[in-house]
């Protein structure tokens, strides 16, 4: 089972009720039988919901790190769901998302 860490989760659930497929790229844990889940976790069922593996974090500075390694990875990953899907929701920081998922520089090297 997955379970996401913020009640935005309710936000794609929602809606994979209403569609017939859609896909979620976020950061999302998946448990074994033997972990439980923390306390302000909620669980995401599969069904019409499908997950697109993302870098788990918990904190913007976590996000951050990772940014200069994987973000050339994550424009790809983006490219490909945008073309093989209908509907994906991303659940990730929004002011470098925004230009990257628009393929936008800033105009500053190396900078988004």
């Amino acid at each position: 089972m997955y379970y996401a860490v913020d009640p935005w989760i309710r936000i794609p659930l929602q809606i994979a009720e209403e569609v017939d497929c859609i896909t979620l790229w976020a950061p999302v844990k998946r448990l074994t039988r033997d972990e439980s889940p923390a306390a302000h976790s909620w669980p995401v069922p599969l069904g019409r919901l499908q997950i697109a593996p993302y870098d788990n974090y918990d904190s913007f500075v976590q996000h951050y790190k990772l940014w200069p390694r994987r973000v050339l990875m994550w424009r790809r990953q983006a490219e490909r769901l945008a073309a093989d899907h209908d509907i994906v929701v991303i659940r990730h920081p929004s002011r470098p998302w925004c230009r990257l998922l628009q393929g936008q520089p800033s105009g500053r090297a190396n900078r988004w």
